[in-house]
């Protein structure tokens, strides 16, 4: 009769479990580190005294699955919201 042993597979499998958290997390990070590159860079790029420039802000998706730069919620420029302003330029 033949036997196989297997050692050290329920590690394996734990490792397994954990694959997918740590794959969400490495992404996280990487758009945390993304986001704060694309802010600089759009900020750079809006002209004028710094006033829309400054209400910028990035934000990773809830599923952290994206990055965007946009204005921050509830801010006003003027009377305006700040991401009308921001989408007209």
């Amino acid at each position: 009769m033949q036997s196989v042993e297997i050692h050290g597979l329920r590690q394996a499998q734990k490792a397994f479990e954990r694959l997918p958290e740590a794959v969400r997390q490495a992404k996280a990070d990487v758009f945390e580190a993304v986001g704060e590159y694309l802010l600089e860079d759009v900020q750079n790029r809006i002209s004028g005294s710094g006033r829309v420039a400054g209400v910028q802000e990035y934000q990773v998706g809830s599923g952290k699955g994206y990055v965007a730069v946009r204005a921050k919620k509830e801010t006003y420029l003027d009377g305006a919201a700040a991401g009308y302003i921001t989408n007209a330029l």
